[in-house]
């Protein structure tokens, strides 16, 4: 047999190899390419869009030894939170990782280089964004992000724009369902997370099994339904408490979703 070092050797190997093949297959699409999937969206009301936002839990084999409280997820498991953003072929052109499981999407989601930097036009032309559940905040001023309605919004128009949104964005669902049912390690990740080194570990163990997934879809290696994993967070968003994405009066900064909420449910 193999001793447990030399499998740790390989596997490290393995990790670093896939790593170096991020930044080829691991891409924010150019404006040619955004351009083309905006015009796919058109048909289904969103012209502009240019992916789907959505976040995930990649879930700890145990507790992990500093801090460990705040990686204690909603569904009662110590795990890491993930943002994956993909098109509407199921390929993954960014995703984020690395804060712990207790932490809701959008404040994982503004720590991204994403929205840091979402003025600038390498990631957004006028007139494109990303979609997203309720959980994310509407993007004031930029409109790069665009959110479904919170539940305790209620009239007939705003019920049928979250059907819209739900619809388009169940391809974000189906590309984490993929992802964890391929590789199914990220149900539950198998490692001590005790410092610094460690997580590391982790974060080049996802990287590895994104490139792998954007990897088999560049070679149009068709998955079926017994490749994809029923995603445990694909239910009801958690939606903070203080949300920027609470309150559309006549006076506010949301007619750039108003005016897609109208066009959507034409």
């Amino acid at each position: 047999g193999i001793g447990k070092g030399t499998c740790v050797l390989y596997t490290t190997r393995v990790f670093e190899a896939l790593n170096d093949l991020a930044s080829k297959f691991i891409v924010w699409p150019n404006k040619r390419k955004r351009k083309a999937m905006s015009r796919r969206m058109t048909a289904k009301g969103f012209k502009g869009c240019v992916g789907f936002i959505d976040g995930t839990t990649f879930p700890l084999s145990q507790k992990p030894a500093v801090d460990g409280e705040c990686y204690f997820d909603r569904k009662s498991r110590y795990s890491i939170n993930g943002q994956i953003v993909c098109d509407d072929n199921r390929r993954i052109i960014a995703f984020y990782a690395g804060w712990p499981g207790s932490c809701c999407d959008s404040t994982v989601y503004k720590k991204m280089q994403l929205a840091k930097d979402s003025k600038k036009p390498h990631f957004f032309s006028p007139g494109e964004y990303l979609i997203g559940d309720s959980a994310y905040p509407a993007d004031r001023g930029y409109n790069t992000l665009v959110p479904a309605y919170r539940k305790n919004m209620k009239g007939t128009d705003i019920e049928a724009f979250n059907m819209c949104i739900a619809h388009v964005r169940v391809v974000n669902e189906h590309t984490i369902g993929v992802l964890k049912g391929r590789w199914a390690c990220l149900r539950e990740l198998r490692v001590q997370l005790n410092k610094k080194e460690d997580m590391e570990r982790i974060l080049q163990w996802i990287t590895a099994c994104v490139v792998l997934h954007n990897m088999l879809l560049s070679q149009n290696d068709d998955w079926t339904s017994d490749d994809e994993s029923s995603d445990e967070d694909s239910d009801e968003p958690e939606e903070e408490n203080e949300s920027e994405n609470e309150d559309e009066s006549d006076d506010d900064e949301f007619i750039f979703r108003r005016r897609l909420k109208k066009k959507a449910i034409r």
